[in-house]
């Protein structure tokens, strides 16, 4: 079951998993890619990661991976979304 939906305009609508005063914690969708792939691209973001920064079709990999454990397993890897943008941050 995905917690994102779109609203007739167009908008995103984002359904929570987690919600704190700043953040809201949900799953990710294909929508998210384009945005993910910007954060993870960076060298600086992603300094201390085993990867290291990636390409927009190893983000899509990767979030084809975090959607089929929703799927197989009933969890994975969260979008951050800050609360007062509805910025997608990041991922946990």
């Amino acid at each position: 079951m995905s917690n994102y939906s779109q609203n007739s305009d167009g908008s995103k609508q984002i359904n929570a998993i987690v919600e704190t005063p700043r953040l809201i914690l949900r799953e990710f969708t294909p929508a998210d890619v384009t945005e993910l792939a910007t954060i993870i691209a960076k060298p600086e973001v992603m300094h201390f990661s085993p990867t290291g920064s990636i390409s927009i079709e190893q983000t899509a990999a990767k979030m084809a991976s975090f959607i089929d454990s929703y799927i197989e397993r009933g969890y994975g890897k969260w979008a951050v979304i800050e609360r007062q943008t509805c910025q997608l941050i990041g991922y946990s």
